[in-house]
């Protein structure tokens, strides 16, 4: 309990000392007599934050000193775990010394300690309950020391170990869920992966493709000024309107001549595919804005094209890793929709084995597009090496027929395989060794 509160110099307080005795102590007085002040000062000697403007004014110093008896054994064990002084019949000194430079100190029986280290011991010497203020009631440390009985101290070794391995293995549980949100999300990027692969591939014609299209992107103006004159023909001079004028005057002259009819048809079909031409989407000039960016990307893959063309031995080891590779994105989406077959996962584990090889063939090139590439590319080494470790090289078509996992992958696997194949001798040893860890010699051990 609390014996005696010195205070001086806090806010309006110049000096005073309180004796507390045995029993119910009401303080009393009118609105800002200061109440509240003793209150605030011992709530410092409990460790909370000081500032400077409790320092009463015109001085440079604040002090609050309590003594108090009876103090729990648990406060021994900080005592001693932070070296303090102190004598089993005696009481316990506190002090807090406030400063105008804001600088504060802490003692414990005269020997200076952290706020923290204060903090810790105040809250097993009393609590402050102003209103609406429980702190002590809802601090977890506390909840024991309410109900604390013999039954109790027997019962917390075994909930402390249950509570231990509860949380071991919800730690466990938490590995899992974020292991399979990891898988899901390296999942995701091997697909990513495998698109970006795609739109780096190669066609026959893609070279003569795009050095048609950045000719065109070279000369956009120019193709735009043409544009604009070949319509100026076909619709401002009415050039069509006197061409199909000019097949009613051969029709006439055929029904005199009939050698003018082939002249009819030829002009006929010319009239209707100029007509078509002259309304062709092709014709329109918005095609041919200049594309910076489209510039750029042509002219990387043309780069990366080249390369690869020049450079023989390079293109040939890419072909023969590449060859090696199934449809990952085929095989990425099975995994994805849970009908994955064990031989799928080898085929998985085939193509990704490939990836190391891959990239370090390209590591050397000179073309950004492929070098952009490179930097991106992850070789998925740990899912090849977890299927690599899991299944055997030639597992059954389907799952049911079992006998796909490694015996080496995994102990329990291994036993659960053991008692399914040979169910009946796993049986007998179990009983036998349930008889001896039980002593129950007629026990039996029975299977539907």
């Amino acid at each position: 309990m609390l014996l005696t509160l010195n205070v001086k110099n806090f806010a309006i307080i110049d000096n005073i000392q309180i004796d507390f005795e045995n029993g119910f102590t009401v303080l009393t007085g009118e609105t800002g007599a200061g109440k509240s002040l003793i209150i605030d000062a011992i709530s410092l000697l409990f460790g909370e934050r000081a500032s400077n403007d409790l320092i009463r004014y015109g001085e440079q110093k604040a002090i609050i000193e309590g003594t108090f008896s009876n103090y729990d054994d648990k406060i021994k064990l900080f005592l001693n775990e932070f070296d303090i002084d102190y004598d089993e019949n005696d009481c316990l000194f506190i002090k807090r010394e406030l400063y105008a430079n804001g600088k504060s100190i802490c003692k414990i029986n005269n020997q200076t300690v952290t706020l923290n280290q204060l903090k810790q011991i105040s809250e097993y010497i009393g609590d402050i309950h102003s209103q609406l203020e429980t702190f002590g009631l809802i601090n977890p440390k506390n909840y024991l020391s309410f109900i604390k009985n013999e039954v109790i101290d027997n019962t917390l070794p075994l909930y402390i170990e249950s509570l231990s391995n509860y949380k071991k293995k919800l730690n466990e549980l938490k590995l899992l869920e974020n292991k399979i949100i990891e898988d899901t999300q390296k999942q995701d990027y091997l697909i990513y992966q495998i698109n970006e692969l795609e739109k780096a591939s190669l066609s026959i014609d893609e070279e003569n493709l795009l050095q048609n299209e950045l000719k065109v992107l070279s000369n956009s103006e120019n193709v735009k000024n043409l544009l604009v004159s070949f319509k100026e023909i076909y619709n401002e001079s009415d050039a069509l309107d006197k061409i199909y004028e000019s097949i009613s005057l051969v029709e006439k002259l055929s029904n005199i001549d009939e050698r003018f009819i082939s002249f009819k048809s030829i002009i006929e079909e010319s009239y209707y595919n100029l007509e078509a031409i002259a309304s062709d989407k092709l014709l329109n000039t918005n095609f041919y804005d200049f594309d910076e960016n489209r510039f750029n990307e042509i002219n990387d893959r043309l780069e990366a094209v080249q390369e690869l063309k020049d450079n023989v031995f390079l293109r040939s080891d890419l072909i023969e890793n590449l060859k090696k590779v199934y449809d990952i994105e085929r095989l990425a989406g099975k995994v994805s929709y849970g009908t994955v077959t064990a031989r799928d996962m080898i085929s998985l584990k085939n193509s990704l084995q490939q990836l190391p090889a891959i990239k370090e063939l390209i590591g050397n090139v000179q073309s950004g597009l492929i070098k952009d590439l490179y930097s991106r590319l992850d070789i998925l080494f740990d899912i090849a090496d977890l299927i690599d470790r899991a299944i055997i090289e030639e597992p059954p078509l389907s799952v049911k027929e079992g006998g796909i996992i490694k015996p080496t992958y995994d102990e329990e696997v291994n036993r659960l395989r053991t008692a399914s194949t040979e169910g009946k001798t796993w049986v007998v040893n179990l009983e036998a060794k349930e008889r001896e860890e039980t002593g129950i010699r007629t026990l039996k051990v029975g299977y539907n």
